[in-house]
């Protein structure tokens, strides 16, 4: 798997979800959210916040790899959220975890001005408790030449992240996202 593959995705997740988007024809014109409606994520630890968030997921058919992505929207404090986990194989319903991919990685980055304080948990080099996705429905799916993008994902995302002292963070944060 490849870490391009991951961190392409999540910023997909952010193309896709994070900000506004212009209404579509036939609603008010006004700007509405692009986040999930029914993804949630909560924070604790070192950092608390409960934050909506946006979930991918895709499979390269190429490669044979999987590759999920939930970032949640920026709010109070916390100004990046994100989990992130490529495995091999194809997309299915069940569990992928960090004991079995060697790409992963979650962040949760606080702080507006100066250096943030950032809690990771990542697989190069390895940090934190690692991460696991629980997968109960791969709801809509597109196909492409590429392999497949899968729309309406539904499940869990678990992550456990130590802080980097050298940032001012220290301690642990979970974190732990409902979609």
């Amino acid at each position: 798997m490849n870490v391009r593959l991951v961190l392409l995705l999540t910023g997909i997740v952010c193309w896709f979800g994070c900000g506004t988007q212009n209404a579509g024809p036939g609603e008010s014109n006004q700007k509405v959210s692009r986040a999930h409606p029914q993804c949630e994520m909560a924070i604790s630890g070192a950092v608390t916040a409960t934050l909506p968030c946006t979930v991918v997921a895709g499979w390269d058919s190429s490669k044979n790899v999987v590759a999920f992505g939930i970032t949640g929207a920026p709010q109070g404090t916390v100004t990046t959220a994100q989990i992130a986990l490529g495995a091999p194989g194809a997309f299915h319903t069940g569990t992928f975890s960090s004991a079995s991919s060697n790409n992963y990685g979650a962040t949760v980055m606080t702080g507006s001005s100066g250096v943030p304080a950032i809690w990771v948990s990542s697989s190069n080099p390895v940090r934190g408790g690692g991460v696991t996705i629980n997968i109960t429905s791969a709801g809509a799916v597109i196909s492409t030449p590429a392999g497949q993008a899968y729309t309406a994902v539904r499940g869990t995302a678990d992550a456990t992240l130590a802080g980097t002292p050298e940032t001012g963070a220290n301690g642990t944060v979970t974190m732990h996202a409902t979609f």
